[in-house]
């Protein structure tokens, strides 16, 4: 994936799309992450982000008190957010230079049972996933972050 494919905010609109977005804004080294619940009462994502060196910043946004944001790791990141509706739960984190990292990713739709994500090839959960302004689709996951830097 080249430097283009994730530069810039994901089109999700949340009272449509559902599922999550990854991208740089221009000129940053700050990874956003976004989880849109697409007009659905109650949709659920559960994930991690993994580096092999410790992680620079990570920081939960528009998080409700039901949200987890679990940085008890230094090299991960782990999250499981219950969207709703037209609302959007998120995380701002920063890779230190170098590092490899990857971004892996469940979600359940019922509310009821999670899907946990782990290094397995999650083909449903990689369709709900979305990186930079030009929509690029994953395949599998986990999705390599490596080499991304600006």
């Amino acid at each position: 994936m080249g430097r283009e494919s994730r530069i810039g905010k994901t089109n999700e609109e949340r009272g449509r799309d559902k599922g999550v977005g990854v991208w740089k804004d221009e000129g940053s080294d700050v990874w956003k992450l976004r989880a849109t619940g697409g007009g659905k009462k109650i949709n659920h994502f559960k994930g991690s982000i993994v580096a092999e060196q410790p992680i620079d910043l990570a920081t939960g946004v528009d998080l409700e008190k039901n949200d987890i944001l679990n940085t008890s790791d230094p090299n991960e990141i782990r999250f499981d957010f219950t969207v709703q509706n037209i609302w959007e739960d998120g995380i701002d984190f920063r890779l230190p230079e170098g590092a490899a990292a990857t971004l892996s990713l469940g979600a359940d739709n019922s509310g009821a049972n999670d899907v946990i994500a782990d290094n397995t090839n999650n083909q449903g959960s990689a369709q709900l996933l979305k990186v930079g302004a030009q929509q690029w689709e994953v395949n599998a996951l986990p999705l390599d972050l490596s080499g991304w830097d600006m």
